[in-house]
């Protein structure tokens, strides 16, 4: 409701595909969508949006930050934390800031959860600095699960 008000604002109403994909792609993030708006006023005349129109505009690169996939994680959004772990994988985000977010987050913990997390953290620092095998994505990945309270030893919620 709030994209397709501030769309309607700038004169334009979307088809239901075209709301859809702006939806997806901006998911959370209304600094990104605002400016895609922004960006496509200054490009195409008022009127109706379909898909086709606006895939050209949209920036994937804006999909998710940082700070949405441990705000999603610390929720207990595992389905959301993956979705957002996996964009953030593919937009070429480099592990050791995915590391960061998810160590400052742990400290904020006060329980035998943040221990974990930061005996986590410091596996995973090795691993992408090369001291210990290991896929530092996957580690990162378990990581975001275990902060969203997923027990990964028994398969069940913590």
């Amino acid at each position: 409701a709030w994209l397709a008000k501030r769309l309607s604002s700038a004169g334009f109403t979307a088809s239901k595909e075209a709301l859809e994909l702006i939806a997806k792609c901006y998911e959370g993030n209304l600094i990104a969508a605002t400016q895609f708006i922004t960006k496509i006023t200054a490009v195409l005349s008022p009127g109706t949006l379909e898909v086709e129109q606006i895939r050209p505009f949209i920036d994937t690169n804006n999909q998710f930050s940082l700070f949405e996939l441990t705000n999603s994680a610390v929720k207990g959004d595992v389905a959301r934390t993956i979705n957002i772990f996996n964009s953030i994988k593919s937009e070429g985000m480099e592990p050791i800031l995915v590391l960061w977010a998810l160590t400052r987050e742990s400290r904020n913990l006060p329980s035998h959860k943040a221990t974990e997390l930061l005996q986590m953290a410091k596996n995973i620092d090795f691993t992408i600095k090369g001291m210990q095998p290991g896929d530092a994505w996957d580690l990162l990945l378990e990581m975001c699960l275990v902060l969203s309270g997923k027990n990964l030893n028994n398969g069940g919620a913590v």
